[in-house]
């Protein structure tokens, strides 16, 4: 349940995710409803698919998007955490005032420049749970325009970044009930990222890169 999406600039990666975001929140979408009238246009097999077995089966997943940056990771998904809970025009009655006072500590620690992965791996955990609890199937987290990560990892020369991401694939692919869909999107593949790396790194960044199933996306 943890995917690499890897595409060239403007064919669309983002636009899909978003597509995805809102097919899988349960939410009435005009738009949404749209693009599945011209999947049916040119794929019916496949557009009868996603309705039975998204639309009309009601599965849904909270979407929490992360915006690519060269900030750390564990900040950045705590951020997108914190815009799911507190956004106005987001749905958040799932998350109790506990929850909120916990992510908003805990982001103030972050951005005072204190790593703490380990809490905000346990946070999306906690998410996970109060989502099933409001009648989700989990999360769908998604990382837009990944590379960023990747490029400040491989700047800095080490990989507490990236492990973070790591340890989210292997929270999503393992064997705990709370459900947690997590899809990354690139423009290329780690390795393009990894050319000033040692050998010893590489190798580090490689079993990172394989905790993701990858789809190679056109337009």
């Amino acid at each position: 349940k943890a995917w690499s999406i890897i595409g060239p600039y403007g064919s669309g990666k983002s636009t899909f995710a978003l597509f995805m975001a809102k097919l899988l929140s349960g939410q009435p979408n005009p738009w949404v409803d749209r693009c599945l009238v011209q999947l049916r246009l040119v794929d019916p097999v496949l557009e009868n698919r996603v309705r039975t077995e998204i639309v009309d089966s009601s599965v849904k997943y909270l979407p929490i998007v992360v915006n690519g940056s060269r900030s750390p990771i564990d900040l950045a998904l705590c951020r997108a955490l914190s815009r799911s809970i507190s956004e106005p025009l987001l749905e958040t009655s799932w998350a109790p005032d506990q929850f909120k006072v916990d992510v908003a500590v805990t982001l103030e620690t972050l951005e005072a420049g204190i790593s703490n992965s380990s809490k905000v791996l346990e946070l999306y955990d906690q998410a996970a749970n109060l989502a099933k609890i409001a009648h989700y199937k989990g999360l769908f987290v998604i990382m837009d325009e990944f590379g960023k990560f990747l490029e400040r990892a491989a700047w800095q020369g080490d990989l507490p970044d990236l492990i973070t991401a790591q340890y989210l694939a292997e929270l999503a692919s393992g064997p705990s009930e709370n459900q947690i869909l997590f899809t990354v999107i690139l423009h290329q593949g780690f390795q393009h990222y990894a050319s000033s790396l040692s050998q010893r790194q590489w190798i580090e960044w490689a079993k990172i890169q394989g905790r993701f199933r990858q789809f190679d996306f056109n337009e």
